[in-house]
């Protein structure tokens, strides 16, 4: 991935757009049984308008997106 693009995103989520190694690792992996394959960068946004925008900027430089979630009760 691109520094630039990383920066983009972190302009947007601040520290909520990473690639350190520890959630590329929890991020890459499943309960299936497909080898582990660590993604570029991970993001955790909190907003319908943050997501729009990370659409955005990955589009603009054809980065794939893979969608990563779980439910969060408050």
């Amino acid at each position: 991935m691109q520094e630039s693009l990383l920066a983009a995103l972190q302009n947007i989520l601040g520290g909520r757009a990473t690639n350190a190694l520890g959630a590329r690792e929890a991020h890459g992996r499943s309960e299936s049984y497909f080898p582990v394959f660590l993604p570029d960068a991970v993001v955790f946004p909190e907003s319908t308008l943050e997501v729009a925008e990370i659409v955005k900027i990955c589009a603009s430089e054809s980065v794939p997106i893979i969608g990563f979630g779980a439910w969060h009760l408050a």
